[in-house]
């Protein structure tokens, strides 16, 4: 039975892992704070499970940790960033503040990250941005892992993508974080880890047959893409702006966290449009309010039902998380505190 854990002392457990793999204090807690942010949302495919991921990268060289990460270009609204194989959610900060400076000085922004790694839940970054006053967006390439409609191998990433735009005061911005499969690699991960069943909807297996066996899904077969044809369509254009586009390379190039063997080369793009460019910003709340009441006042289709708005579930789950601590499996538990061990960490959950 998974025991609850207050999530400061999930977020000083992940830093002091971070720290003893030799991450820079600063970088340690940003990683840390994108983790324990996924946990504390329900989104568990990005959070502790990706842990031992992230640290074996480091500790093998896979990805490269306290690099500087360039911008190698800078004109009008659009900037490049070089994340110079450095850990994704370290160059997805630095980029997504850096569509922030360039929205407030040109209206809208395009920030492209080369040769990154995984960067975590988009949401981590486009909350914040929403809650200064921008309508901000993120997308990223990712390891081959979904088949293109109609076909039975992978070659596709997950390729996520992130929006948030602002509420007003009191309210939480509105957020889109998903995935262009069904659901994200990291979920059929976990059921693979915990062996639970999935619905035969979100993969195949090595023959092309729908499979609820998480792990005939990740080992041989693919994921599928989210509404078929229209999830596949979307996936190929973020691949070419984020793989293509940035310079980290081909689609279907980016390599798997998993793979030791070599840099990930994934691609991000970053942007921002300033709200009040266009009309004032308590007037977009406004009018946003007005727009998102007349979703959530329809009728539910099932008796007993809610018409919730995108991010709203994983709100409610942070809200019950930061009062009564985050769900760690045992066998989560056992793994951490034994690579903790093997650091040489003190800090044990």
């Amino acid at each position: 039975m998974s025991e609850r854990i207050d999530s400061a002392a999930l977020r000083a457990f992940s830093e002091a892992l971070c720290r003893a793999v030799g991450l820079s204090a600063q970088d340690a807690a940003i990683l840390a704070d994108s983790i324990v942010f996924a946990e504390c949302r329900g989104v568990t495919s990005h959070g502790l499970l990706r842990l031992p991921q992230y640290i074996a990268r480091l500790r093998t060289g896979a990805a490269a940790m306290n690099v500087s990460m360039p911008f190698t270009m800078e004109s009008g609204g659009t900037a490049r960033l070089d994340a110079q194989n450095g850990l994704g959610q370290l160059a997805g900060r630095k980029a997504a503040a850096k569509a922030e400076e360039l929205a407030a000085a040109y209206g809208v922004s395009f920030v492209a990250v080369a040769n990154s790694n995984h960067f975590g839940t988009g949401a981590w970054y486009a909350i914040p941005s929403a809650q200064r006053g921008f309508f901000a967006f993120n997308i990223s390439s990712a390891a081959s892992a979904m088949a293109p409609h109609g076909a039975a191998q992978p070659l596709l990433g997950t390729d996520p993508l992130g929006l948030a735009l602002p509420r007003g005061e009191g309210k939480s911005p509105l957020a889109l974080d998903m995935a262009l499969s069904t659901v994200a690699r990291g979920k059929i991960r976990y059921a693979a880890l915990n062996g639970t069943p999935i619905p035969d909807t979100w993969g195949l297996d090595a023959h092309g047959a729908p499979t609820t066996d998480a792990s005939a899904v990740l080992h041989g077969g693919t994921l599928l893409p989210a509404g078929g044809a229209k999830g596949s369509g979307l996936a190929i254009f973020i691949e070419l702006l984020c793989a293509v586009l940035t310079g980290s390379g081909a689609l279907g190039g980016a390599g798997l966290l998993s793979d030791l063997s070599r840099p990930a080369g994934t691609g991000h793009v970053f942007g921002c449009v300033d709200i009040k460019r266009f009309l004032p910003l308590k007037a977009f709340e406004a009018l946003c309010e007005e727009s998102l009441l007349r979703v959530t006042s329809l009728t539910p289709a099932q008796p007993g039902g809610e018409v919730l708005l995108p991010g709203e579930p994983e709100e409610r789950c942070a809200a019950d998380r930061a009062a009564n601590g985050v769900p760690v499996a045992p066998a989560l538990r056992d793994t951490l505190n034994a690579l903790a061990e093997e650091l040489g960490c003190a800090e044990r959950l």
